[in-house]
């Protein structure tokens, strides 16, 4: 640390926080809540790239990695949706978007459709049909659904 400091090198040790340290060290940090921030931004990028298949770009031509790419955007704001619309004050509220998809969306169903209303008719031994439902109620804006499950 001495020779550092001498030819003028900056460094930094892992050391224990005080008073002096943190005012001397403000200069040089950034407030907490705008590392959290970009840590989100950088979690939901990998969430679009990882689980929606963002990164498969793998044709030749250029129009037709774009037109994927773009699919896999709007399947982002249709699961960011679902999770901020349909999830809020839910156990899957922060859930990543392999799970909402795995759970809530890859679900075997029967779908009746008539022309007064749809029907989906889910496994009695789904475990998420009450989720299911209140998602449903909620983008719906139904306060009671009648939801098939046989």
């Amino acid at each position: 640390m001495r020779w550092c400091d001498r030819n003028g090198v900056y460094y930094i040790l892992g050391v224990a926080k005080n008073q002096v340290l943190l005012k001397n060290a403000q200069p040089w940090t950034f407030p907490a809540q705008w590392h959290c921030q970009r840590g989100d931004m950088e979690n939901r990028i990998k969430e679009q790239q990882l689980y929606l298949f963002a990164d498969r770009t793998s044709c030749q031509d250029f129009l037709t990695n774009q037109f994927r790419l773009l699919l896999s955007s709007a399947a982002y704001i249709l699961v960011e949706t679902l999770r901020r619309e349909g999830l809020s004050n839910t156990k899957m509220k922060k859930a990543q978007a392999h799970t909402i998809r795995n759970k809530l969306l890859k679900v075997a169903a029967v779908i009746q459709v008539s022309t007064r209303r749809i029907v989906f008719h889910l496994a009695s031994g789904y475990p998420y049909k009450e989720l299911f439902a209140k998602l449903l109620c909620r983008l719906t804006r139904r306060s009671n659904p009648t939801l098939g499950f046989t």
